[in-house]
């Protein structure tokens, strides 16, 4: 059967073998991982990659496409890579959250406002999931799902939202950070004149 496969694929000597490192021989995350995606690609019964790289790409070419104007391309990259990490990684992957946060831009400019809250709601929960309540990486989050309410007119929320950003930066950031400061902003702008 091996010296099948070697015919067949061409190999010159076999890619695995008797000789692994024990510590290979263990389940990991990156195992998993390709499993989750030969799984995909037999069972859909189509050509797929390995690995995550070529989905990531597109994912990352999205956010130019939509500076760029060219809105639904960018959503069509985001929609196949939120649903390829999600076959891939399942439902609880940093760069799903990060593809929800793209997608939620996207909703924004085409003036989808709830589909974008859906996204970020998605992401941040994604996100303290994977990071904790307090990690630094929520802010950009809470600030976009902030901003989503002041737009909405429901400024009690976009207040609670930005505190908890300004409160989870105040603990990790120099006092004199960018983005503290565009939330320091906001809050003062969002407080009611008296």
């Amino acid at each position: 059967m091996i010296e099948k496969l070697q015919a067949h694929y061409g190999f010159s000597k076999m890619p695995f073998g008797r000789d692994l490192a024990p510590g290979m021989l263990h389940r990991h995350q990156s195992h998993n991982e390709a499993v989750a995606r030969i799984t995909w690609c037999v069972t859909e019964r189509s050509i797929g990659v390995v690995t995550g790289e070529v989905t990531a790409d597109r994912a990352a070419l999205a956010p130019i496409l939509l500076a760029l104007g060219h809105t639904d391309e960018a959503d069509h990259l985001l929609h196949n890579a939120l649903n390829q990490f999600q076959v891939a990684f399942g439902p609880v992957h940093y760069d799903i959250a990060v593809t929800l946060n793209n997608l939620a831009a996207v909703a924004h400019r085409q003036n989808q406002l709830d589909q974008a809250q859906s996204h970020l709601q998605r992401a941040l929960t994604i996100k303290e999931i994977l990071l904790g309540p307090d990690h630094p990486d929520l802010a950009p989050t809470l600030t976009s799902l902030a901003t989503l309410c002041r737009l909405q007119h429901n400024p009690q929320a976009a207040m609670r939202l930005y505190e908890r950003a300004r409160e989870i930066l105040d603990a990790t950031v120099e006092p004199r950070h960018p983005t503290l400061n565009a939330i320091r902003a906001a809050l003062t702008e969002q407080k009611p004149t008296e």
